[in-house]
């Protein structure tokens, strides 16, 4: 008997592959990528490289996935460009300009009830203050251009009318358990290496980011698979821990865990900070070394982000099992313990 089968869109990246890793057991999977080296060919039944920025290539997936439409669960929307050079792209609107071409198509093609879901983040939110926990329905921003990004394509979902399920899955920050989210990478990074950068913070040290694990990102996505069939038009869920794990608190337990005292943390204003991220940013242009902390980032040092779960879990029973504290000891001793497998793994993700 043939299983229900989910299509996966952006399947080959971080997120993606834990999905299938999650789905693997109890569907058929079809991934759709622009890497031809990316797929597994164990875990689906069909592979289809597309650029889902080009219209034509849409039209030919949709065509293609027609044998499969009455098997289909639903479909899970991961595809996406960011980097963190603040700058526009080509690949954002071309995303943008395709994605009504390719929900419109999909909608045709799933049976009644079948939900899609998407995957945006939580840097197109308005940050808080602690005490403060965000809801779905809080403020969105879009401050730099990749949260620009994902703000107009959830902005695409809203106004469009298609009579069945689906889902913006506000992402918190994604790590494993080797890190592989940069900016945490990157913080980690410069106490390890006793870098003089990782001393000075032009923010609130008590001000942070709530996380969420990769395989609670996966869980989630298959709970809200089952739980928003046959459910209302648009969701919007909260997906990541309740509570923000502050600057200062990674900051403390890094450098004991590498150097076996606390490290100092010095405040310094954010003028002093963007000049000097400038100046070190344009020599590092000079001579070919890429640099993280660029100037435009100062303004966000001290963001503050938690969440209100409440309706996440009453929707789709969701809550995570993992937290970035109970976690962090493990990340520490990896990049401790296995330097090069640290450096190897995280340098390879997208920045």
């Amino acid at each position: 008997m043939s299983r229900p089968i989910v299509l996966i869109l952006g399947s080959s990246g971080f997120i993606g592959q834990a999905i299938q890793r999650e789905l693997n057991a109890k569907y058929d999977l079809i991934s759709v990528d622009l890497n031809p080296n990316a797929f597994n060919e164990a875990s689906s039944i069909a592979h289809h490289i597309v650029d889902q920025g080009d219209p034509d290539q849409v039209e030919r997936l949709l065509t293609a996935l027609k044998p499969y439409a009455d098997q289909l669960a639903g479909v899970i929307h991961l595809t996406a460009y960011y980097d963190f050079r603040n700058k526009a792209d080509k690949r954002y609107t071309q995303l943008e300009k395709t994605f009504p071409q390719l929900l419109e198509g999909l909608d045709a093609l799933l049976p009644a009830g079948r939900p899609i879901l998407h995957s945006s983040s939580m840097a197109a939110m308005e940050p808080t203050e602690p005490g403060r926990p965000l809801l779905a329905s809080s403020p969105r921003i879009g401050s730099w251009a990749y949260p620009q990004h994902k703000l107009r394509m959830e902005r695409i979902i809203e106004a469009l009318d298609l009579n069945r399920p689906m889902a913006e899955l506000v992402l918190a920050g994604v790590y494993s358990d080797r890190a592989e989210l940069v900016p945490l990478y990157q913080q980690i990074e410069r106490i390890r290496r006793r870098h003089p950068e990782a001393l000075f913070l032009p923010g609130k040290a008590d001000r942070g980011l709530t996380y969420v694990h990769v395989e609670d990102v996966a869980d989630a996505f298959a709970k809200a698979l089952i739980k928003l069939r046959d459910q209302p038009r648009v969701h919007r869920l909260l997906i990541g821990e309740r509570s923000a794990v502050t600057y200062r608190d990674i900051h403390k337990r890094a450098s004991h865990a590498f150097h076996g005292y606390h490290m100092p943390l010095i405040w310094v204003p954010r003028w002093l900070a963007t000049v000097g991220a400038g100046v070190l940013g344009w020599l590092g242009d000079r001579v070919g070394v890429r640099r993280f902390l660029r100037a435009w980032m100062v303004r966000y040092a001290g963001e503050h982000f938690e969440f209100d779960l409440a309706p996440t879990e009453s929707s789709i029973g969701w809550r995570p099992r993992s937290s970035l504290s109970e976690r962090l000891p493990a990340i520490l001793r990896f990049a401790k313990d296995h330097p090069k497998e640290w450096l190897a793994v995280n340098r390879a993700r997208p920045w």
